[in-house]
C-alpha cells in the first residue's frame, strides 16, 4: 500500500510539473509572438514612411509646372462657373420673393 502511495505521489509530481512546464512554455511562445508582431509593425511603419517619400518623389518627377498651372486654371474656371450659377440662382430667388410680396 505504501508503494502505491509513493508511485501516486511521483506520478502527481510528474503530471503537475509537466503542466507547469507546459504553462511556462505557452507564455514564452506568446511573448515571442508578441515581440515578432511588434517588430513587424515597426517594419510596416518604416515601409510606409519610405513609400510616402517615394510618392512625393514620383509626383515631383512626373508633374511639371506647366501641368500644375493648367490644373489651377481649370479649377479657377470651374469656380467662376459655379459663382455665375449661384448668382443666377440668387437672382431667381430674389424675383420669387419680390413677386410674392
Amino acid at each position: 500500500m505504501n508503494d502505491y502511495a509513493q508511485y501516486a505521489a511521483i506520478a502527481g509530481l510528474l503530471f503537475g510539473g509537466s503542466s507547469i512546464v507546459a504553462w511556462i512554455l505557452f507564455w514564452m511562445r506568446i511573448g515571442k509572438q508578441l515581440s515578432d508582431a511588434s517588430e513587424a509593425r515597426a517594419m510596416v511603419s518604416l515601409f510606409e514612411a519610405k513609400f510616402a517619400t517615394f510618392q512625393v518623389e514620383v509626383a515631383k518627377e512626373y508633374v511639371s509646372n506647366h501641368e500644375l498651372a493648367e490644373a489651377e486654371g481649370r479649377t479657377a474656371a470651374q469656380f467662376e462657373g459655379l459663382r455665375a450659377e449661384l448668382r443666377t440662382l440668387n437672382d431667381r430667388i430674389l424675383q420669387i420673393i419680390t413677386t410674392r410680396t
